[in-house]
């Protein structure tokens, strides 16, 4: 608990001993009073909602977060967008992308209940980098630690 799951394959011969280290790197993803913190991005290919597999881990961890966490009851995830493209576009595009998470998250097992999704496009910029605006964020509506 507390650490990212790993599988190994080890195949063992007849009468040869072996030893495997496994090195399990901790779960890096602080809950805070109102979201999931966490360094790492999710990642989308350009212009659209689909995930690219580097995102995978990340969401793997989220999910196992939440798993752990089972008082974090309701959880918005929101999608958001820099200002490039038009308006109705990127919130379009946002909520797909925040609908793609959130269905990523209940193909790992994680409840329907506790989940929404909703996009805001441009209308919640952090920064004047436009890398820095397009983010993925996990917002607790219901429920603490």
């Amino acid at each position: 608990k507390g650490h990212v799951p790993q599988r190994i394959e080890i195949i063992v011969k007849s009468g040869r001993e072996v030893v495997k280290v496994v090195q399990l790197s901790p779960i890096e993803i602080e809950i805070t009073e109102d979201h999931l913190e966490f360094s790492g991005t999710v990642h989308f290919e350009v212009g659209s909602a689909a995930l690219q597999p580097e995102s995978h881990d990340l969401l793997d961890e989220i999910s196992l977060v939440l798993q752990d966490n089972k008082s974090l009851k309701e959880i918005r995830i929101e999608g958001h967008t820099d200002s490039r493209g038009s308006e109705e576009m990127n919130l379009k595009l946002s909520d797909a992308r925040a609908h793609s998470v959130m269905n990523y998250l209940l193909k790992t097992g994680i409840a329907a209940s506790r989940l929404t999704a909703k996009g805001f496009g441009e209308t919640q910029p952090v920064s004047e980098n436009h890398d820095e605006n397009r983010r993925v964020e996990f917002i607790i509506l219901r429920g603490s630690l």
